[in-house]
């Protein structure tokens, strides 16, 4: 037996010819969302990423190409619950759903297309280190430009693929963009290792090993010395609270002769309910608030006698603007009319809002959806509070926009989202949307409390660690204790913004210096 590894991955890649690098892109995309909930798998996100590089640095002809095939597989995979939520909620046929989804995913792989063209403008020997410095500093370019066209799509970052490993312990100080910068360096740093078309075993002790070895080892190493730090401090005695989980059908939520037996379950449910803080989901009254305010009033006030404060997600209208608004209130025994509102600040397109509405409304019945026509709330607004708490809220995608929760977090001591993910049905998508907000409450070092109408409910602790949450697709409540906290995660105190500059004067820098070399 050879105790060569002869062409992993160059000698195969190199070699590939015809329509082979687009299938073994598509491949390699389809792998990459396997490292994130459900599955978790993430070393193989790594392999992924790794493959990907690797058929860019050989086929310099084809990289919008291969990124584009790539995009295909990460995201037709990746976000399939789209699918679900077009055709089995949004009314839309079989074949309406499948072109949707697919023009949806084609519109995400322009992202990993734009990558490959913008690394085809940087010409370098495959064996430069300068090529892997390149595609390291697009990736995050190209990750923070999806996550703000058009309002903006952040998911699947590969830093969340890292949230159970001990790369975890650096979220609180360079967020979800500095864990993706370490995931795809990582995988850039193996890929170089293994550079060498005919590696011998003894070849592990060489030069070619020492550097990427000695830096994966500091940068992996130091996770675990940084576990051990708190980045936030107990703020007041530890908190009771239900968060009730109604387990209302998506296709009955919005009838109107449906609305009685809603208010019914929320009623019950918060009638058995115990503890300081009681929690229904987004949306959890499908009825504009005005219109139900002494039905809010009776169950704020009988609350009120057991010690109890309730936070609702609510359709709210502004009778001078005629605008509508989803938000979160906290009931108001006294005088509902000036509770406290937080209004959601990221709308799911389609679902919350229909861009080009004057073309496609009433063009099919998915364009046609209930409560689709929500506007923005206000840019800066302040956390709610409730006997003690300063809570930060994040309305079901909000959760997925590390500064719109991070602009929160620097007044609050917990987080409260409380979402819908009805829309998703079955799918990966409450799993991914559940992982995504463990990423906020550990970049945070604050507690998440996570209300949902059919699942995932849960309570995440300021480690980003599932407490406890109730199974899928059940009508129950989910009583916890929490513990406040103050938190001073250096992550919050800087922008994106500034990764995004310094990513882009990296890549210019490199673009310059091989010109210079030439």
């Amino acid at each position: 037996m050879s105790d060569s590894i002869a062409g992993f991955p160059a000698q195969v890649l190199s070699s590939t010819k015809g329509y082979k690098p687009y299938l073994l892109a598509f491949i390699s995309g389809m792998i990459y969302p396997t490292g994130f909930a459900p599955l978790g798998i993430w070393p193989l996100t790594l392999v992924s990423i790794l493959f990907f590089y690797s058929l860019l640095k050989y086929s310099p002809a084809k990289r919008a190409g291969l990124g584009f095939c790539y995009g295909f597989g990460q995201f037709g995979i990746g976000t399939s619950w789209v699918y679900v939520s077009i055709h089995q909620f949004g009314g839309a046929a079989v074949a309406l759903a499948i072109i949707i989804t697919l023009l949806f995913t084609a519109y995400l792989s322009l992202y990993p297309a734009l990558l490959g063209l913008l690394f085809n403008w940087y010409q370098e020997k495959a064996s430069s280190p300068k090529l892997g410095l390149m595609f390291i500093f697009l990736w995050l370019l190209i990750d923070g430009l999806r996550g703000w066209v058009f309002s903006g799509f952040p998911w699947l970052y590969a830093g969340y693929s890292g949230i159970d490993t001990v790369l975890a312990s650096w979220a609180p100080l360079i967020g979800i963009h500095g864990l993706t910068l370490i995931i795809v360096g990582t995988a850039i740093l193996i890929e170089k290792m293994f550079y060498n078309r005919h590696l011998l075993l003894k070849d592990f002790f060489s030069r070619q090993w020492q550097l990427p070895g000695l830096v994966l080892l500091l940068v992996w190493g130091s996770s675990l010395g940084l576990a051990e730090f708190h980045w936030s401090k107990v703020d007041g005695e530890p908190v009771t609270a239900t968060l009730i989980q109604p387990d209302i059908s998506q296709d009955l939520k919005w009838e109107a002769n449906h609305l009685r037996n809603t208010l019914t379950t929320l009623d019950e449910m918060t009638l058995k309910a115990r503890g300081q803080l009681v929690v229904w989901p987004e949306s959890a009254l499908p009825i504009f608030e005005d219109r139900i305010r002494p039905y809010l009033t009776r169950i704020a006030r009988r609350s009120a006698l057991k010690g109890q404060s309730i936070v609702t997600g609510v359709p709210v209208r502004d009778s001078h603007s005629k605008k509508y608004y989803s938000a979160a209130m906290v009931l108001n025994a006294d005088n509902m009319a000036t509770a406290e509102k937080y209004y959601k600040r990221r709308l799911v397109p389609f679902g919350e809002y229909v861009p080009l509405e004057d073309q496609l409304r009433g063009l099919i019945e998915f364009f046609n959806l209930p409560m689709s026509g929500f506007s923005l709330g206000p840019s800066k607004q302040n956390t709610l509070h409730v006997d003690g708490l300063s809570m930060g809220i994040a309305i079901c995608y909000e959760i997925v926009y590390p500064r719109l929760v991070y602009d929160q977090s620097r007044q609050a001591n917990m987080i409260l989202t409380i979402s819908n993910d009805a829309w998703f049905g079955n799918s990966w998508g409450p799993q991914q949307h559940l992982e995504m907000a463990r990423m906020r409450a550990l970049e945070t070092a604050l507690p998440v409390l996570r209300g949902t109408n059919n699942g995932i409910t849960a309570l995440i602790n300021y480690k980003g660690k599932v407490v406890s949450q109730l199974p899928q697709n059940t009508q129950q409540a989910l009583e916890i204790s929490f513990q406040p906290r103050r938190s001073h995660s250096p992550i919050q105190y800087y922008s994106f913004w500034w990764v995004a500059i310094i990513s882009l004067a990296i890549v210019i820098g490199l673009q310059f210096l091989s010109n210079r070399q030439k």
